[in-house]
């Protein structure tokens, strides 16, 4: 096994496989999670560990962590790796004493005092200690049932398109078949040129990405959130990529990309108006109901749209960035 310094680690950050220790530092890990304001619950779920574990780590019950872990610790914290190492010499082994691989002592024990036994009972010996919690552990393991798949999956609502400057709606919608709770960590990516004006519930925005960490009750969870295009593709193009992904723990992990609309381009209509014929119809509103006013408590403008419905067409003034009802 290798043990890689600092400048071998930020260069191999990309190697999630990696199985050698890191020596982090507890108590800058606790001030960015602190200052970040996101829970130990929220590192966990990242992570892929318990909130123990985050908390072991913070207070420093281990002396080194798996390099693995501290590549996705400092990817949950939004820092390079180097920034929550601790100054001083690497850990020696992976398996010393105090740290995440730790396995105890090895040194025999005498059966009495000043009465060694011959080498081949004292192997013997020494291996039946060493085998029995193994045994013990593999009997306990095998036995236990393997954790149920939830059957999660995700799926985004959003409009066909949209004028620049104009707020749109997008909902993610998350199911399962898991009749406990679940936690989950939603993540959505915005294309570049769009901002997030209002998120429900609240979550966290970084460069680009949208982050919800909540609780699904019964089968059933929505993120939402209005978004506004401030820029056109910089490469001349009218459609924006969306992307997102969920993560599930409930014994195993379980990701699940989220499916369903993609992308919306950039066209002069409403976004409640599907068809883009310059009206909304009977049909077109009821839709707009239902997916997105209705099912969330986005600060959609209600009244334009009920508007826009009521009259005979409207049209895009780009110049002022306004719809213009037409009566």
């Amino acid at each position: 096994m290798v043990i890689m310094d600092k400048a071998e680690l930020s260069q191999q950050r990309s190697a999630p496989g990696e199985q050698g220790l890191v020596r982090i530092d507890g108590a800058r890990v606790r001030r960015l999670r602190e200052a970040q304001g996101v829970t130990q619950l929220y590192l966990a779920t990242a992570v892929g560990v318990t909130t123990d574990t985050i908390s072991r780590w913070e207070n420093k019950h281990y002396s080194a962590i798996k390099a693995d872990n501290g590549q996705r610790l400092a990817q949950a914290l939004e820092v390079e790796l180097a920034e929550i190492i601790e100054s001083g010499p690497e850990p020696e082994a992976p398996a010393a004493a105090g740290s995440e691989t730790a396995g105890g002592a090895d040194e025999p024990l005498p059966l009495s005092p000043g009465r060694a036994l011959p080498p081949l009972p004292r192997l013997l010996l020494l291996a039946a200690l060493f085998l029995l919690p193994l045994a013990i552990f593999a009997l306990w393991f095998l036995g236990r049932p393997p954790a149920p798949e939830t059957g999660m999956t995700a799926r985004r609502s959003m409009p066909a398109h949209t004028p620049v400057g104009q707020p749109f709606p997008v909902v993610v919608t998350v199911r399962s078949d898991s009749e406990a709770p679940l936690s989950l960590l939603v993540k959505e990516s915005l294309p570049p040129g769009v901002r997030v004006v209002a998120m429900v519930p609240p979550g966290k925005v970084s460069k680009g990405e949208l982050r919800w960490l909540g609780k699904q009750e019964s089968g059933h969870h929505v993120c939402a959130y209005l978004a506004e295009v401030v820029a056109a593709p910089a490469g001349g193009g009218d459609e924006l990529p969306f992307t997102g992904s969920v993560l599930v723990r409930q014994g195993r992990q379980e990701q699940a990309e989220v499916a369903g609309a993609a992308a919306i381009r950039l066209a002069p209509f409403h976004w409640a108006d599907g068809d883009q014929d310059g009206r909304v119809s009977d049909d077109e509103i009821l839709l707009a109901y239902d997916e997105y006013i209705e099912a969330t408590e986005l600060p959609i403008d209600v009244d334009l749209v009920d508007e826009i419905w009521m009259a005979s067409s409207y049209r895009w003034q780009a110049e002022t960035g306004r719809f213009i009802i037409l009566p």
